[in-house]
């Protein structure tokens, strides 16, 4: 059912930037990492896409660490409130 998964996407989102602003004032960002599609066993096997479709449009573990890694590095200071969309090539 897409209705309790798109709304807990929503809650997901504005908790993030309601948390940003509250901890803002502390010195605290708050960031989130929305994944597209992962690419795990369990979704290979109930959804059986193609290996095309999983190399160009789902997201690997290795995409998430990058995105990570991004948001705990200084690389990322100023970036507070933002729900970082990582997706697939092909998006």
């Amino acid at each position: 059912m897409m209705l309790a998964y798109n709304c807990a996407k929503a809650g997901i989102d504005a908790l993030t930037i309601t948390l940003a602003k509250e901890g803002k004032q502390f010195g605290i960002s708050v960031n989130a990492i929305g994944p597209g599609l992962i690419t795990t066993q369990s979704n290979i096997d109930s959804m059986k896409p193609s290996p095309e479709v999983i190399r160009n449009k789902w997201v690997n573990l290795e995409h998430i660490i990058e995105a990570a890694i991004f948001l705990v590095t200084s690389a990322s200071d100023g970036v507070n409130g933002v729900v970082l969309s990582v997706q697939g090539k092909g998006i």
